[in-house]
């Protein structure tokens, strides 16, 4: 989820199958002492950090709390985490944080609310890590999650790992990614954006995610993706495990503001990453695709006037501005 409530720049694909993981989709007792590290201080000295966990959030709270329990019962590698607090209007992740009681764990707010790649951005600055680990502070980590994600990360010369991730809540089911070559980019973001474990440089070099408001409708993470492929060549490695869980809450999906905005983000990051569009080609075929995912969405509501307005709005808005 985005901090506002959004689920933005997921682009998550329809689930093609429902059946369940059964041995991660078991419940579990988030109270249990097991979620707890016994010396959380003497971690913190003996064992210097390797990956840094940013978690943004934007109220939801309750879901913060369990967010950061599954955390809590990683194993694997040394970790910290913060928590970026985005203007939430009631109440204050830093409460959540201190009833915790982790060392590990620390809190940052904004004063206003800035949007998900702002506070990813910010809970970056605020790490010290050398790979740093992007989550969403209304998902869950399943265990053995970031076991699995530091062990692909032991591949030479790799640059950023991922796994599959599992829907629940409103949709459920499992969605396996797989490494594609880099011009594939320019067709589809097959690397995740929360859950990716990467490189604090591959970060760096990209100049982190766009902070542009166009991006507070989503697409984010696949701007910043296609910044990668233009950086310059980078290794990604799959490994076979759920590492992510993604929950789906009717109440906060506001999927019509990203149709609605689908061909104005993707228009951004043609002007964005000339380069990428260049080398590959696409640019037009890319930016067309996301004005077709409107106007299907609003002739399947039977919203015809809607679906041609959007049409001649995108039609308008593109001219001179494609190769």
């Amino acid at each position: 989820m985005a901090p506002d409530g959004r689920t933005a720049g997921r682009n998550i694909p329809k689930p093609k199958t429902t059946r369940p993981a059964t041995h991660f989709l078991s419940p579990f007792d988030l109270s249990s002492p097991r979620f707890y590290d016994p010396q959380p201080e003497a971690r913190l000295t003996e064992h210097p950090a390797q990956v840094g966990i940013v978690i943004p959030v934007y109220g939801h709270f309750d879901l913060l709390e369990a967010c950061l329990r599954s955390v809590l019962a990683q194993d694997g590698p040394a970790w910290r985490a913060v928590v970026v607090d985005d203007g939430s209007p009631q109440g204050h992740a830093a409460d959540v944080v201190a009833a915790l009681g982790d060392p590990r764990i620390k809190t940052v707010r904004h004063d206003a609310n800035r949007g998900l790649a702002a506070s990813r951005n910010t809970g970056v600055q605020h790490l010290d890590t050398p790979w740093i680990l992007p989550f969403d502070g209304d998902d869950l980590m399943p265990p053995g999650a970031l076991s699995a994600l530091w062990q692909g990360a032991q591949t030479p010369d790799v640059d950023c790992v991922f796994g599959d991730l599992e829907l629940f809540g409103t949709q459920s089911g499992r969605l396996h990614y797989v490494v594609r070559p880099p011009g594939t980019i320019v067709f589809s973001q097959w690397l995740p954006g929360a859950g990716t474990l990467m490189r604090r440089a591959l970060w760096a070099r990209t100049g982190g995610w766009s902070e542009l408001d166009i991006f507070r409708f989503g697409n984010e993470d696949w701007d910043f993706w296609l910044g990668v492929t233009a950086a310059g060549p980078f290794k990604a490695v799959h490994v076979d495990a759920l590492t992510y869980r993604y929950r789906r809450r009717a109440a906060s999906l506001s999927l019509s503001s990203m149709r609605d905005n689908e061909w104005q983000t993707r228009l951004a990051m043609v002007e964005r990453h000339p380069t990428v569009f260049g080398q590959y080609g696409g640019a037009r075929a890319f930016v067309w695709a996301g004005v077709w995912k409107t106007v299907r969405a609003r002739l399947r509501a039977g919203h015809m006037g809607g679906a041609w307005a959007h049409w001649r709005e995108a039609w308008s808005g593109t001219r001179g501005r494609l190769p």
